[in-house]
């Protein structure tokens, strides 16, 4: 092998021959990777499924259908695609999330054998057809039928849904409303949320399953017409309390009440029945139209209620085991201490949805409204008031605390806590809930429901009980009096515990990525048996979709990473601002690595002893190269173990110095004569062996005119050549030599002139024996990996000027 300090581009051989050029026909092989593969089907729409079109045949390029099903010359396999679209090497057993795959099939055998043919498919996200908007039923989430959206002074719960499913905000999509007119794809313009009377495009953008499916639904809000609406009032109280100039509730909402103002045309006096007219507040707020009268009772004082010998509490509890129950008698009106005939005020009975019932139907499990308020005309107006009282009426009182058995895969829990798993952690829930004796099983659907809510108060069907965070299962019951009957459910994300790069060779220390090679990054979710961390492919995986994966250079945050920009890099995964983010934990630290030049010689292994020193000696390491010493022309090997020849040691010498040799710039070579007749002024190490020998680190053969610059060189000639450098830099190059010599067993066979300095690069750590041999076999010839070792322990880092 011939240094590459040596080395002259031959000319390529296949040029010699002129530039007629024989064209050869494409190989069976590459005729089947340039091939058709036929699929089943190329796409399908997401179910949650795999999906594995069948692969029929293969036509290669030029030649006919060739049958690979069920053919044991042909394996068939699937791989997912890069950012490009592109095969990844990234198999997939069971292709199952949206995103493009690959049908690989690989010839193994027979006349196609080494070709490998790609047959793509895509699975595609479930797509928004026929999408209506409803108005969100705040207590029956499964009702949906209520299409009419009416100014509330709240923002509205809008969802959506199409003839086969109601979609889950978060979920299946994110939505944003723009009031007609605004600019639909101007990111700055519309809202998260509709309030205002108008009309509005909802945008929706999938997510999840109908990632990538898109959806625009016309929304109108209607203005209030307050003529059509509910309008209550309190009833004032107090000869001189001044009339209320807004009512209490508009449709029962404070907040609408708050928007709207009562004006009177008569002027108000003594007790008695007044006229208001209802109107919006502010003059030309297009949130309301019309107007409306409303009967604004005024009376001298107010009445007491009371249900038996009590005042009548806001919630009354009645348990028909207990043989309890509501009696209507009990309740009772007063004028200071005189009761009110019961003609002067009226009872009424509702359920807790608002349909009236009548009192006997109070005998029945269930929950109930009572309303008792004075007919304030029937006393003149001297009395008047109102006041309710929930009523719920049960079978009995069932403590969770000691009747809910809940189980969780099968173990009986106190509490839920499971792990992110992309499924509803439901099906793995059941329990039994034990009736007021303690004995009898209650039936669910029957005797009780269970609901799910999550962290904001929002009802979460049971399917969907998917996504990490906190929830509550609530126990609702219309026979029984549920009491503690909550259950708290977390589920965790998962945790991204570890990534890296897969494809980064370890370098001194230092994780090294070639360059123009773009990083294949992994994580890590989970560990071993033995606790070691599992890595996946980011590639085509869910958490790729979920994150975004951010590069820095020298500190600062790229927008675009380009692996051709050599320098130091880190690499971590940040969560995208998506719902499904937050069912992983992006915990995993920012990754090191370096984009280099190709950084390893083939014949340098790691773990072999020698390793650090030729990396480091070499233009190979990933920080600090020192350059001293080269490996051959081609770069790929450097040849450890080899001899090496005088002249290429004071080129070694030379760099060490500083030198600027012309052999590394350009390789343009200028004429040094040496001195000695054996060494051609235009070769390649004259240069440097001028330099050695003027400086006195080396010296010709006896008869003064020959150098023998093609000559190997032994282990203790290059102990006293790098001993005469040493010592012309200024280093104590003292030894004893004697002792040191006496520690190797041929201590005695160094010859005279060597002897100094042996026994200075042993004393210093420079240069030991062969192994643990306690031999320093001086007359052996050194080896490139020796001269390495030596060259770095004495001089670890290039000379200053």
């Amino acid at each position: 092998m011939v240094p590459a300090a040596a080395a002259f581009a031959d000319e390529p051989a296949e040029a010699s021959e002129g530039n007629d050029v024989e064209l050869l026909s494409v190989s069976a092989a590459e005729a089947f990777s340039q091939g058709t593969v036929k699929l089943s089907n190329d796409e399908a729409e997401w179910t949650g499924n795999a999906f594995e079109p069948k692969v029929s045949s293969v036509t290669p390029k030029g030649g006919k259908a060739v049958n690979v099903s069920n053919n044991d010359d042909y394996l068939i396999y699937y791989v997912t695609a890069d950012a490009e679209g592109k095969p990844t090497t990234n198999k997939v057993d069971d292709p199952t999330e949206i995103g493009t795959y690959f049908a690989v099939v690989e010839a193994v055998d027979g006349n196609y054998k080494g070709g490998v043919a790609y047959g793509k498919f895509e699975i595609t996200g479930k797509q928004f057809n026929k999408v209506t908007a409803f108005e969100v039923n705040e207590a029956d989430a499964t009702q949906t039928t209520d299409v009419d959206f009416d100014y509330n002074a709240e923002a509205l719960n809008i969802g959506f849904k199409n003839d086969k499913e109601t979609f889950v905000a978060g979920k299946d999509y994110t939505v944003k409303f723009y009031i007609k007119g605004e600019d639909i794809n101007n990111p700055s313009a519309g809202s998260d949320t509709v309030r205002n009377a108008g009309t509005y495009t909802a945008v929706l953008t999938g997510a999840g399953a109908y990632a990538g499916s898109t959806a625009k639904v016309e929304i109108t809000v209607n203005a209030l017409n307050l003529a059509d609406a509910e309008i209550y009032t309190d009833q004032v109280v107090g000869a001189t309390t001044q009339m209320p100039t807004a009512p209490t509730t508009v449709n029962g909402s404070k907040a609408l009440a708050q928007e709207v103002k009562l004006t009177y045309p008569d002027v108000v006096g003594d007790a008695g029945k007044y006229t208001a007219y209802a109107q919006a507040a502010t003059d030309g707020d297009s949130n309301f139209i019309g107007a409306a009268e409303v009967e604004v009772v005024k009376v001298n004082k107010g009445a007491s209620f009371f249900y038996g010998d009590a005042a009548m509490p806001e919630v009354l509890n009645i348990n028909l085991a207990e043989k309890e129950a509501f009696d209507a008698s009990l309740i009772k009106v007063m004028d200071g201490e005189t009761a009110l005939e019961s003609g002067k005020y009226e009872v009424s009975y509702a359920k807790a949805d608002g349909s009236s019932v009548q009192a006997s139907e109070l005998a029945k499990a269930g929950s109930y409204v009572v309303t008792v308020a004075v007919k304030a005309d029937a006393t003149n107006y001297e009395l008047g008031g109102s006041t309710q009282m929930v009523v719920n009426v049960t079978a009995g009182v069932v403590d969770c605390d000691t009747n809910l058995y809940v189980r969780y895969n099968g173990a009986v829990v106190d509490s839920i806590v499971a792990d992110y798993s992309g499924t509803s952690i439901a099906d793995g829930i059941t329990m039994t809930l034990l009736a007021p004796n303690g004995k009898d099983e209650l039936v669910k659907g029957d005797d009780y429901s269970v609901q799910y809510v999550d962290a904001e108060g929002n009802v979460v069907k049971a399917k969907d009980l998917v996504n990490a965070g906190s929830y509550t299962m609530q126990i609702v019951s219309d026979k029984y009096q549920i009491e503690n009957g909550t259950f708290d459910i977390v589920i965790n994300p998962v945790e991204v515990l570890a990534l890296q790069v897969k494809n980064v060779t370890p370098v001194n220390g230092h994780m090294v990525l070639a360059k123009g090679t773009d990083p294949e990054l992994q994580y890590a979710t989970e560990r071993s048996q033995d606790g070691k961390l599992v890595f996946k492919d980011l590639a085509g995986s869910e958490i790729e979709k979920l994150c975004d994966v951010v590069y820095t250079k020298d500190g600062g945050e790229l927008e675009k990473f380009d692996n051709t920009v050599l320098g130091n890099y880190t690499v971590a995964l940040k969560a995208k601002d998506v719902a499904e983010a937050v069912n992983y934990d992006f915990q995993a630290a920012p990754v090191e690595f370096v984009i280099d030049e190709s950084r390893e010689f083939l014949d340098v292994p790691q773990g072999e002893w020698f390793y650090e020193y030729v990396m480091k000696a070499s233009d190979k390491a990933a920080n600090n190269p020192l350059g001293y010493i080269h490996g051959y022309a081609d770069g790929k090997f450097f040849g450890p173990n080899d001899n090496i020849k005088r002249g290429d040691v004071c080129v070694i010498l030379a760099r060490m110095g500083g030198v600027e040799l012309d052999i590394d710039h350009d390789g343009v070579f200028t004429s040094y004569e040496t001195g000695f007749g054996d060494v051609d002024a235009s070769s390649y190490y004259a240069q440097a062996i001028k330099w050695a020998a003027d400086a006195g680190i080396v010296q010709g053969y006896a008869d003064g005119e020959n150098f023998g610059p093609e000559d190997q060189v032994t282990r203790e000639q290059f102990a006293t050549m790098l001993y005469r450098y040493a010592k012309m830099s200024g280093t104590d190059v003292s030894a004893d030599v004697d002792a040191e010599l006496a520690k190797y067993s041929d201590g005695a066979a160094v010859t005279e002139f060597a002897r100094e300095a042996i026994a200075w690069a042993s004393e210093d750590g420079i240069m030991q024996g062969i192994g643990d041999t306690g031999v320093m076999a001086p007359q052996d010839n050194v080896t490139r990996a020796q001269v390495a070792k030596m060259a770095v322990v004495y001089q670890p880092a290039k000379l200053t000027k």
